[in-house]
C-alpha cells in the first residue's frame, strides 16, 4: 500500500514516509518495501476451482423462492412450449387444409390466439425470473452485508478493501442483470428442445437417432469451453481486486506519493498499469475462448443443417410439402434450440461464480458468536483491571502489549502517553474486545469483560477518536441512532458540547444533513458530537484517542471542560502527545514497548530527575 495497513503496536496503520532512509535511496528499494508490506498485511484471495459446487446452486434458488419458484416456471413454460407447438402445428394444418380459403377468418382467429397465449405466457415467464432474481439477488446481498459487519477485525487486516468492493461491485452486478435471466433462458430453451424433438420425432422417427450423436458433441464442446473459461472468469474477478485497491490507496496517500518526487509518481502509475494488465491479459484470454466457443458451436450447426436437408430431400416421396416443410423447420429449430441451451448453460455456470464469490462473504467467522448466551451488565463505576495482558494482531507477530497488569479507579481520570507503537492505541482495542487477547484478562467492575457480550459491552463505553468517520444522515440519527430520546434530551447534550449556535444555524436543525464521512463538519465538529453522543448514553468509562490532535486551542479548551464538569464521576482515559492535555489527570500511565513503564501522579512523575 501507499500507507499500508500493517497494525503497529498502537494499532495504527504504517506509513511508509519519507523519514526512512533506505526508502529513499532509490525507487527499486521503495518498490521493494513497498511490496514486502503488502506481502505481510494480506493474504492471498482464496478461489475456487472446477465446477461450481452444487450448495451454490441451491443456496441461490433457495434465495430465488426454492421449488415453489422453479414449479411455477416449469408451469409457464410447458403452456409456452404447448402454444408454440400448436401454433405451428396450426399453420401447417392451414397451409394443407383444401378448405383454407373458405374458412379464413376461423384459421386466423385460432392462430392469433395461440400467439397471443405464447406472448403471455412469455410476459408470466420474464416477471417470475425478474422478481425471483430480485429476491434472491436482495437476500445474498443482505446476507453477505451482516456477515461482514459481524466478522472479526483480523477479516479486514487480512483482506485488502478492493476485495469486498469487488464482490459488492461487478459480482453483485451480475447477480443482479444477468443471472436470473440465465436461469429463465436455461428453462425456455429446455423446454423448446424438448418441444421441437418431440414434434420431429412425430414426423420423422429417425430424427431422435440423429439428435443424441449432435447433443452429445455440443455437451463436449461445452465441457472443453467451460473448464478453461471458468477459471479465467474466476481470475478475472480476482485480479480486479488489486485494481480498485490500488485506486483506494493512492486516494488515501496520493500527499505521499506526490512528496516523494516524480520518479515515485512515476513508479505508482506503473503499479497500476500493471495491475491493470494483468487483469486485461486475463480478460483477453477469456475472450479468445469465447470466440473459439462460438466458432466451434456454429461450424457444428452448419453441418447439421446439410445433414437435414440431406435426409428429407431422400424422404421426399413419401412426405407432403407441408410435412416436410414443418420437419425441417423443427429439426433446424431443435438444432437451434440445443446451440442455445448449451450456450446459455456454459454462460450460467461462468454467472454462478458472482453468487460462489458472494457466499464466500456469507458466513463468515463471527465475532462474538456466544453472544446469546452471555449475561448483560449495567456498568455502576467503570473500574478497570488489566491482569497480565498479553497481545499480538497475528498469531505470529511481536507482542504489542507485554504482561501488562495495572488497576484503574471508578471515576479516575488516566492520561496514557508514550512514544508511537508503545502500546497505547492497542490499550483501546482490547478494552473494546476488537480482537482477543493472546492471554490474560480484563475486568471493568470486578467482572471479565470476555463473559460480557461485545454489543452490550461497546454499547456503555464511548469514544472520541482522531478521526471520526460520520455516515450519512441526519445529525438526529447520528446523536441518537435508535431512536431512545425525545429533542429536549439532544438539544441539552448539543448544548453542553457547544454546538447549539452551530446546529441551531442550521436551516433544518436537528434534521439536517450530515453529509458522507461528516464532510460538511470540521474534524473539530465532528468530535464534539461523538462527546455529545457520549453525554447521551452517560457512559461510566470515556477514552479520547488523540482526540485533541487536530483540535485548535478553543476546542480543546471547550472539550476538557466537558470532560471535567460532565464526566466528573466518570473514568476518562486520554490518548495524547500534548502534554497539558493529560496534566489535569489524576494519574498518568508511561507505556513503552507494550510495557507500563511508569504510572503515577503528575506531579510524582516530574519531581522524579530521569
Amino acid at each position: 500500500m501507499l500507507t499500508t495497513s500493517t497494525p503497529d503496536a498502537d494499532g495504527n496503520s504504517c506509513m511508509v514516509s519519507g523519514s526512512s532512509p533506505g526508502v529513499l535511496e532509490s525507487q527499486s528499494k521503495w518498490g521493494q518495501y513497498f511490496e514486502d508490506a503488502v506481502a505481510e498485511d494480506t493474504s492471498d484471495e482464496d478461489r475456487a476451482e472446477g465446477q461450481i459446487d452444487s450448495k451454490v446452486y441451491k443456496s441461490f434458488l433457495a434465495a430465488c423462492g426454492g421449488t415453489s419458484t422453479v414449479f411455477w416456471i416449469c408451469v409457464i413454460q410447458t403452456f409456452w412450449q404447448g402454444f408454440q407447438v400448436a401454433s405451428d402445428v396450426w399453420l401447417s394444418h392451414w397451409t394443407s387444409s383444401p378448405d383454407a380459403a373458405s374458412n379464413t377468418n376461423f384459421y386466423i382467429a385460432i392462430y392469433s390466439a395461440l400467439c397471443l397465449g405464447s406472448v403471455f405466457m412469455v410476459l408470466c415467464r420474464a416477471l417470475t425470473v425478474a422478481s425471483s432474481g430480485l429476491k434472491a439477488s436482495r437476500s445474498l446481498f443482505d446476507k453477505m452485508t451482516n456477515s461482514l459487519l459481524g466478522t472479526t477485525m483480523t477479516f479486514y487486516d487480512n483482506n485488502p478493501i478492493g476485495r469486498i468492493i469487488n464482490r459488492y461491485g461487478s459480482d453483485t452486478a451480475v447477480m443482479d442483470t444477468e443471472l436470473p435471466y440465465s436461469f429463465g433462458d436455461i428453462a425456455a430453451m429446455f423446454f423448446a428442445v424438448a418441444g421441437s424433438l418431440l414434434t420431429s420425432l412425430a414426423v420423422i422417427q429417425w430424427a431422435g437417432l440423429m439428435f443424441l450423436p449432435i447433443l452429445y458433441l455440443y455437451v463436449r464442446i461445452s465441457q472443453m469451453y467451460l473448464r478453461p473459461s471458468r477459471e479465467l472468469s474466476r481470475l478475472i474477478n480476482i485480479t480486479n481486486s488489486p485494481v480498485l485497491n490500488f485506486l483506494d490507496e493512492v486516494e488515501h496517500g496520493y500527499a505521499l506519493i506526490r512528496a516523494f518526487g516524480a520518479k515515485y509518481v512515476a513508479q505508482a502509475i506503473d503499479r497500476h498499469a500493471h495491475h491493470v494488465n494483468t487483469n486485461s491479459q486475463m480478460s483477453f484470454a477469456k475472450y479468445v475462448v469465447n470466440m473459439w466457443f462460438e466458432m466451434a458451436i456454429q461450424l457444428q450447426g452448419t453441418a447439421i443443417v446439410m445433414i437435414v436437408a440431406s435426409g428429407l430431400v431422400f424422404f421426399r416421396p413419401i412426405l407432403s410439402a407441408g410435412m416436410v416443410g414443418l420437419a425441417f423447420n423443427y429439426v433446424l429449430l431443435a438444432d437451434a434450440n440445443m446451440v442455445e441451451l448449451v450456450v446459455d448453460y456454459s454462460y450460467l455456470e461462468i454467472r454462478m461464480i458472482a453468487p460462489e464469490r458472494i457466499l464466500q462473504y456469507s458466513n463468515l467467522q463471527l465475532e462474538d458468536p456466544d453472544a446469546s448466551h452471555k449475561g448483560q451488565m449495567m456498568l455502576t463505576q467503570g473500574a478497570i483491571a488489566f491482569n497480565h495482558v498479553q497481545f499480538r494482531y497475528k498469531p505470529t507477530g511481536e507482542y504489542v502489549l507485554q504482561d501488562l497488569t495495572c488497576a484503574i479507579a471508578g471515576g479516575e481520570k488516566i492520561g496514557i502517553v508514550g512514544r508511537t507503537g508503545a502500546g497505547k492505541s492497542s490499550l483501546t482495542m482490547v478494552l473494546f474486545r476488537m480482537y482477543p487477547l493472546t492471554s490474560g484478562s480484563i475486568s471493568i467492575d470486578g467482572r471479565d469483560i470476555a463473559t460480557i457480550a461485545k454489543t452490550d459491552l461497546r454499547r456503555q463505553i464511548s469514544i472520541i477518536p482522531q478521526s471520526p468517520v460520520l455516515f450519512k444522515g441526519t445529525l438526529r440519527q447520528y446523536l441518537d441512532p435508535f431512536g431512545a430520546f425525545d429533542d429536549a434530551a439532544l438539544w441539552d447534550v448539543v448544548t453542553k458540547a457547544g454546538l447549539h449556535s452551530l446546529v441551531s444555524g442550521l436551516p433544518e436543525k436537528l434534521s439536517s444533513e450530515v453529509a458522507e464521512k461528516g464532510s460538511n463538519l470540521s474534524v473539530g465538529e465532528r468530535q464534539m458530537l461523538c462527546l455529545a453522543r457520549a453525554l447521551l448514553v452517560q457512559s461510566k468509562i470515556v477514552v479520547l484517542d488523540e482526540a485533541t490532535a487536530a483540535m485548535d486551542h478553543d476546542t480543546d479548551v471547550r472539550l476538557q471542560q466537558v470532560i471535567a464538569t460532565e464526566f466528573a464521576t466518570a473514568t476518562v482515559l486520554t490518548i495524547a502527545h500534548r502534554l497539558h492535555t493529560v496534566m489535569h489527570s489524576d494519574r498518568i500511565m508511561v507505556m513503552d514497548a507494550g510495557r507500563v513503564v511508569e504510572f503515577d501522579t503528575p506531579t510524582a512523575l516530574l519531581a522524579k530527575e530521569d
